[in-house]
């Protein structure tokens, strides 16, 4: 059987535990149509969410990750 691997880069957008507005990015793997979610690649912490979501959004732009999501 073969073994298909797809790597996403998604950038979270929302507020951590201490209620922070928040950009995490994390890495998303698909293996053999099962997901798997790996680790934290960098966190912003922002003063509003309009400021988090306007980072989301460039690092889209900038082609850092390749989805934004709400978390």
């Amino acid at each position: 059987m073969a073994e298909t691997r797809t790597r996403l880069k998604v950038a979270y957008v929302g507020r951590d535990k201490a209620s922070v507005p928040t950009v995490r990015v994390d890495l998303e793997f698909k293996l053999d149509g099962v997901k798997l979610y790996g680790c934290t690649q960098r966190t912003f912490h922002r003063s509003d969410i309009d400021e988090a979501q306007a980072k989301a959004n460039q690092l889209l732009k900038d082609g850092h990750v390749q989805e934004v999501r709400e978390m």
